[in-house]
């Protein structure tokens, strides 16, 4: 008797960070890590470092559970939350379709 798993690249999201000035999600499938900013509401240096803080924090997690990279896509557009990416430590890896993609070396 054979058994066959059907798999699935299927992603899930969920919101990792809840703040009040920001939020992150974070969406996920076996394969890759995605994080989105669904807002930013106010971007200080005491929102940079809270964000910094908890971005290390996860990223033990990460890479416990086998994960070598992170990413996000943000809007060709949206030049603050890109920056803010760039502050984080991600550098910029391609571009797919009006969306900026980033990775970042966990």
């Amino acid at each position: 008797m054979v058994f066959s798993v059907a798999g699935t690249n299927a992603s899930k999201r969920l919101r990792l960070v809840d703040r009040e000035d920001y939020a992150v999600d974070l969406e996920y499938s076996k394969d890759f890590l995605i994080i989105h900013l669904p807002h930013v509401w106010k971007f200080n240096k005491g929102v940079y470092i809270d964000m910094l803080y908890t971005l290390e924090d996860f990223s033990d997690f990460f890479k416990t559970a086998g994960f070598n990279h992170l990413y996000a896509a943000v809007d060709e557009h949206n030049m603050k939350i890109r920056r803010l990416l760039v502050k984080l430590g991600f550098r910029r890896k391609a571009m797919s379709g009006n969306l900026t993609v980033y990775e970042k070396e966990l």
